[in-house]
């Protein structure tokens, strides 16, 4: 089935929405802003056909993680059974607002969130859809192209050299 696709408390990218990623077919369920959009979401969720292969929730790493974000993770994966993808987006962003020494504190915040969740590590994703190339559009595609509701023993190892490459090509 396809991915299913949330925009959580994020701005609509700059690029488009879903993101066009070869290979890659998204049910977009939109932006949840607020308690209404939450229960909306998990709503929908019970009633995409087919059953989809994931659910990729996009989170602003310009957005502190709450104990808000962690209820709605653990609600998703209670209510609809489905393998949770974490997208952390909009590094440039908090970068831009002059502080680039959060950013790495904001992701370890996130990827803490989603291990409360019950989520292993290399199901957070780092990919800024604002400034989404053909290489990081690459990258996202070969990160959901396998399982990703399976835990690949060494998997984190694979994500943390992408991650190191980023920011080498970042600066």
């Amino acid at each position: 089935g396809p991915f299913v696709l949330i925009g959580l408390e994020i701005d609509r990218p700059a690029g488009d929405w879903p993101p066009s990623i070869h290979g890659v077919k998204w049910q977009d369920l939109g932006f949840v802003n607020d308690r209404t959009d939450r229960h909306r979401v998990i709503q929908d969720l019970a009633t995409v056909i087919p059953r989809p292969r994931a659910v990729l929730v996009a989170c602003a790493l310009t957005v502190t993680p709450d104990r808000g974000h962690l209820a709605f993770f653990r609600e998703l994966q209670r209510q609809t059974r489905l393998a949770l993808v974490i997208l952390l987006t909009g590094a440039q962003r908090l970068r831009a607002r002059g502080h680039p020494q959060i950013l790495a504190t904001r992701v370890d915040d996130w990827r803490r969130l989603a291990l409360a969740a019950g989520m292993p590590d290399e199901r957070v994703i780092e990919v800024d859809l604002d400034h989404l190339t053909d290489e990081s559009a690459k990258r996202l595609a070969q990160r959901l192209a396998g399982d990703p509701g399976a835990t690949v023993e060494g998997a984190g190892k694979e994500a943390a050299i992408g991650e190191a490459f980023d920011i080498i090509v970042d600066h």
